[in-house]
């Protein structure tokens, strides 16, 4: 669908495609109260549609009055006083995050970006979220993500709730791409409001930048004039009523959509009889894109997927008929990570209740991504897995695959971590877990930190270098930090079918063989790991890095952290994820491998001759640790540093909006 740019005039705009099919399109009056966020609350009478997302005493509230033809918007904009710019910031943040499913309920998030999408014949909200743009890192790729998704023609309301304009950054290139004035201009701690039809024309842009003054606005949303379309002869009429009540849908709502041709390739016939759960919410567009690229990897058996929604969600149930796929309703209770901890433990208890026989299941999430090269993966390590009882899972999240780091693609390792975000794990250990899952919830931890820190002891992963995953999704749990210096940027394997060449290498006997011949051909090297190009500017070969790290400390992930944050600018270490015996690996440029040793946890400990050398962050002067804080958080500082200069740019909005003196 999309909007007649060529009509100007103000009485009414030209409807085509799948909002506009059906129905006619009158004069609206629409009111909105938007305050901190609760519950969303919609109600629709004769003439007007009432969309209340409501319960605090700051926030934005617009109301509508009718004279005679014409809509009158007042925008009353109340500013809590002041905003919170550090949220998200390295210190806070570092390492809160989890490889888990978000999906089951929306955040009561009260501050950010509200989105609330409308089509344009029925004024139905087709679309509703509020974005954390009031911390600066991370989130404005989910902006971007869920605007360029919706439809053209589709009526599109931005508002700020509370303090939502610090973190905007790159989306406000997308608003001006669309249509936005103001949007790319606006300082940390503005109030502002959008609306305009997606393809077409803004009807209301304003803003107040620092004070809680009222903005009045006059808003004429114009009758549209409905044509004929033929259209609806190719459409089909389930994904035609799909599309008219659900946005941010993207190419699935495109006339021409066709869904991607299977590739049934019988080099995969391993994974005949091995149940393929999907985990799900009430995020059917997140769940398009995972489900579009499991339909384009070879080797994907729509008769081994599962979906198993939580909760009673028409929107997913009705996307999950239209492609035909078998999914169940998992009754959920309670909020939040509670009622995520009850509800993976019903997918386990489901898993065991209905696939019995089977050695293994493979389990995603409804916001993932995956490679290509996906079911080519999960082939070959499978065998493996099931022979090895030192393996429990085979994840195919490539855990330490930052973009800083060189991978091979055609190498995989093992070692301690967490599931991940598509995983296969054996039916043995879901047994096991459900014998020692509190059936009531009682537990201070996610799942899949309960699996890895409270049940699977000893029990290692076998994950690869380059993933075969991306999760682009964001929840409740999400990081900022995280999501834009490592989930959402990491490399994914594009190619299909890549030959695992050191998949011998995996069973426990032969790693701890190729390890140790490894650590005796390598090179042990000391010093300040935040030197410039202390890692970098080595000739090829391995090298050994030992760091403090006492079995039963709290402090050893520190070490690791600070330690490969300087050999890549920002990794993947807030955690121990990826070790084996106390050893990682980090390859720091093609040919040049460095091996942090962990002493004197690690069995390894013996190749650390010289105790005095061992590096500990603890250690170090006052000096030294301010230096190094400093070298890893830049990037972060980098991004706050802009916001805070951004503020100073007020003037030139104050003029530009006409409140101020001229430039």
């Amino acid at each position: 669908m999309y909007l007649d740019r060529s009509r100007n005039k103000i009485e009414g705009w030209r409807c085509r495609g799948t909002h506009c099919l059906l129905g006619k399109m009158w004069l609206s009056l629409v009111s909105f109260l938007i305050l901190g966020i609760v519950g969303l609350h919609i109600n629709k009478t004769q003439n007007a549609l009432s969309v209340e997302v409501a319960n605090s005493v700051f926030g934005i509230q617009l109301e509508s009055a009718q004279s005679g033809h014409r809509i009158l918007e007042e925008v009353r904009l109340m500013r809590r006083n002041g905003f919170d710019i550090s949220r998200g910031w390295y210190s806070d943040q570092r390492g809160k995050g989890s490889h888990q499913n978000e999906s089951l309920d929306s955040s009561k998030q009260k501050e950010g970006l509200v989105m609330l999408v409308k089509n344009p014949a029925t004024l139905q909200t087709t679309f509703s979220k509020v974005f954390r743009t009031n911390e600066l890192f991370g989130f404005y790729m989910d902006v971007q993500w869920h605007l360029r998704r919706i439809q053209n023609g589709s009526l599109i309301l931005f508002v700020v709730s509370a303090s939502g304009t610090a973190g905007l950054r790159d989306a406000a290139s997308d608003f001006s791409a669309v249509g936005s004035l103001i949007g790319h201009h606006l300082p940390a701690g503005a109030h502002w409001v959008w609306v305009f039809v997606k393809g077409g024309r803004t009807l209301l842009e304003t803003a107040v930048l620092d004070k809680p003054n009222s903005v009045l606005g006059h808003l004429h949303i114009p009758k549209a004039q409905l044509e004929q379309n033929t259209a609806l002869e190719i459409f089909d009429e389930k994904r035609f009523k799909f599309c008219r009540k659900y946005d941010s849908m993207g190419e699935f709502c495109d006339f021409d959509y066709q869904r991607p041709l299977l590739n049934s390739d019988k080099r995969y016939e391993i994974l005949t009889g091995i149940p393929f759960i999907i985990t799900a919410g009430n995020r059917p567009d997140y769940l398009f894109e995972s489900l579009t690229s499991l339909m384009k990897s070879p080797g994907f058996q729509p008769q081994n997927l599962h979906v198993l929604i939580g909760g009673d969600w028409p929107q997913t149930e009705d996307l999950l008929d239209i492609f035909n796929f078998t999914y169940s309703i998992i009754p959920i209770r309670g909020e939040g990570n509670f009622m995520r901890f009850l509800y993976y433990r019903q997918v386990f208890s489901f898993i065991v209740e209905n696939f019995p026989l089977a050695p293994a299941a493979i389990l995603m999430d409804e916001d993932v991504r995956v490679s290509p090269d996906f079911f080519s993966y999960f082939a070959q390590v499978l065998p493996v897995l099931l022979e090895d009882d030192s393996l429990f899972c085979a994840t195919a999240f490539g855990h330490l695959a930052m973009p800083t780091l060189f991978s091979h693609k055609d190498k995989v390792r093992r070692g301690d971590m967490q599931v991940g975000w598509g995983y296969a794990i054996k039916l043995t250990a879901i047994k096991e877990a459900l014998l020692s899952w509190p059936a009531d919830g009682k537990s201070d931890r996610f799942y899949d930190s309960w699996l890895y820190y409270e049940h699977i002891v000893q029990g290692e992963c076998i994950f690869p270098e380059v993933s075969r995953v991306i999760h682009f999704g964001i929840g409740l749990n999400a990081v900022g930090t995280r999501l834009e210096t490592y989930d959402l940027v990491i490399d994914m394997e594009t190619e299909s079918g890549v030959h695992l060449t050191n998949i011998m290498d995996i069973p426990l006997q032969n790693w701890k063989l190729s390890l140790k011949k490894i650590l005796e051909d390598s090179t042990l090297i000391y010093g300040d790991p935040c030197e410039k190009n202390f890692f970098t500017e080595r000739k090829n070969g391995s090298y050994i890095f030992s760091y403090r790290c006492e079995s039963n400390s709290t402090d050893f992930t520190k070490n690791l952290m600070l330690a490969g944050d300087c050999a890549c600018k920002l990794s993947f270490v807030s955690t121990e994820f990826g070790w084996h015996d106390g050893v990682t690996l980090l390859r720091v440029k093609p040919g040049v491998d460095i091996y942090f040793l962990g002493v004197p946890h690690s069995s390894y400990s013996y190749f650390a001759v010289n105790e005095s050398l061992i590096w500990d962050f603890e250690k170090l002067s006052n000096e030294s640790q301010y230096k190094i804080w400093g070298y890893v958080s830049f990037p972060y500082q980098r991004s706050a540093w802009k916001v805070m200069t951004d503020l100073e740019r007020q003037e030139f909005l104050r003029a530009f909006l006409g409140e101020g003196k001229e430039m």
